[in-house]
């Protein structure tokens, strides 16, 4: 007798992938992606649905011109560019999805200028490390996600006033005693 299939993807994970997927739909690219990616996808496509309804446009499929709009639109409204980029990418795999197809190549000029006029991201302050203790920090990157880092080490770039000590606690040790197992 052989055993039922473990489905591909979770309910968690299958709730938000509807949502973006609608009736075109396979479980195989909803295991593409985590339930907080998709999450995420559903959060932006009703954004982006809102905002055509507000400015009277077509949200599927829509014209590059106005994903243009409404990047600039959430530049100017004080989003930040790797929201904005992650959004994009979201509307991208709704199309897809969808059975569409949105170019992003119009889009890049335009995301780059965002990007550059964006504020500074804000580094770890040794104030955080004063109020918490480098001991009760750990390292985190969930790229390829909006928050994450491609490459992981330059985090200890953002760690100005740390000792190496503590940077060795941050990086490493504090995370490495996670997995050990409590006595």
């Amino acid at each position: 007798m052989k055993k039922p299939r473990k489905s591909l993807i979770t309910d968690r994970a299958d709730q938000w992938f509807r949502r973006v997927a609608g009736d075109r739909r396979n479980e195989y690219e909803g295991a593409a992606r985590s339930a907080n990616t998709w999450k995420q996808y559903a959060s932006a496509v009703k954004c982006f649905q809102a905002w055509c309804r507000g400015a009277k446009r077509r949200a599927l499929p829509a014209k590059p011109e106005t994903v243009k709009a409404w990047a600039l639109d959430m530049a100017r409204g004080g989003k930040s560019s790797a929201t904005i980029r992650a959004y994009v990418s979201a509307l991208c795999t709704w199309h897809r999805l969808q059975g569409f197809n949105l170019d992003r190549r119009p889009l890049w000029e335009t995301l780059k200028g965002i990007k550059r006029q964006a504020p500074a991201q804000r580094k770890v302050r040794p104030l955080l490390r004063d109020e918490l203790g480098a001991d009760q920090m750990i390292f985190g990157s969930d790229y390829p996600h909006a928050e994450g880092l491609a490459d992981p080490l330059a985090f200890v770039d953002d760690l100005p006033g740390f000792s190496d000590e503590e940077i060795r606690l941050v990086m490493r040790e504090n995370g490495l005693a996670l997995s050990r197992p409590r006595r």
